[in-house]
């Protein structure tokens, strides 16, 4: 087919005009880190995860940007009054860490900031949980989330330099460490979601954290009483020290038998015995050590006398050693019955 002169030169310039639109809109709006809904004209998003939990995202409040010489002042509801959804919900354990960052894959454009404000809210009300400094890392923001269980909003004021100020809101759900429970069905013991043990070459995760443990061959153990409860009782050693630690005597009490408990509460109402050894130590952890998390476990040990008792060892620091007891029934879940440190 044959094209006339003007006809060539009209299909050139639609070729160039074609191209420039093209360069110009990969110039202006495919740069990388710009998302779904985000512009660089506009704050990115705010994304938060913890270990083993789906990265969330937070809602966009009140802020001030500016991009090329433009600057935009957006209001919103104040954060507390958002209506979260699960993405915007992130559920953790006791004083889990988060991960706060502006960037949820390597493609993502990455913006550095600084916390300017972080205000806490729960059931309505502003609450300051008593948790460590924020810290950063590689321009990532890293909290620490409340002791106690609940649901509680957060409000963050982020500082990115010269583009602007920027509000977030996001919802950090506390799990308390025993709720959940899960009736097992090869046994009548009852375990929880949080009291699985994860064994590793030399160390072992409990409760969001990892410890020192030297290999042992269980199995006897295991024909014994059941893998589960061995396991619960590690875990369970673990969160009784963390709770004794912070003061959570609600989950020393939930983890503890009666004869304990009563020995708790005598010690609370000025009344105790002489045989009662454990409650000093429990109640007046934080006086012993400034150690929060043990650094080292062993697997559970018969108690040389009572058998239906076992101890298990954690170990604080090289010079202290704390041993938990516990007695294991045949229907049941092993209940703290003591609690010494060497």
């Amino acid at each position: 087919m044959k094209y006339s002169k003007k006809s060539r030169l009209i299909i050139l310039f639609s070729g160039i005009l074609l191209g420039g639109v093209i360069l110009g809109a990969l110039f202006l709006g495919a740069g990388v880190g710009v998302g779904k809904g985000v512009g660089k004209d506009t704050p990115p998003n705010l994304y938060i995860s913890a270990e083993e939990e789906k990265t969330k995202v937070a809602l966009r409040g009140t802020y001030n940007w500016s991009y090329r010489g433009k600057h935009i002042h957006a209001d919103s509801d104040h954060p507390v009054n958002f209506e979260y959804n699960p993405d915007n919900i992130v559920s953790v354990t006791s004083q889990q860490q988060l991960i706060i960052s502006t960037q949820k894959l390597k493609a993502d454009k990455k913006y550095y900031f600084t916390l300017e404000q972080n205000f806490v809210y729960k059931d309505g009300q502003l609450v300051e949980p008593e948790t460590v400094e924020p810290s950063y890392m590689n321009g990532d923001l890293y909290l620490q989330a409340p002791a106690e269980a609940g649901e509680y909003i957060y409000v963050l004021s982020l500082n990115f330099k010269d583009k602007g100020t920027v509000n977030y809101g996001f919802v950090v759900r506390v799990d308390d460490l025993l709720q959940d429970v899960l009736i097992e069905k090869t046994t009548s013991s009852v375990v929880t979601p949080h009291e699985i043990v994860n064994f590793a070459d030399g160390q072992v995760e409990i409760a969001g954290g990892k410890l020192n443990y030297n290999a042992e061959d269980l199995g006897s153990l295991y024909d014994k009483i059941g893998a589960a409860r061995v396991e619960q009782m590690m875990y369970r050693a673990v969160v009784f020290y963390k709770a004794a630690f912070i003061h959570d005597f609600d989950t020393v009490n939930r983890l503890a038998n009666k004869k304990l408990k009563d020995e708790l509460k005598r010690w609370a109402d000025n009344t105790s015995k002489e045989e009662d050894s454990s409650a000093m130590p429990i109640m007046k952890l934080d006086n012993y050590t400034d150690v929060a998390f043990p650094i080292g476990i062993s697997a559970p040990r018969l108690h040389p006398v009572e058998s239906d008792r076992y101890m298990v060892m954690l170990e604080i620091s090289e010079k202290m050693k704390a041993r938990i007891y516990f007695e294991v029934p045949e229907k049941g879940e092993p209940l703290v019955v003591g609690f010494s440190l060497k």
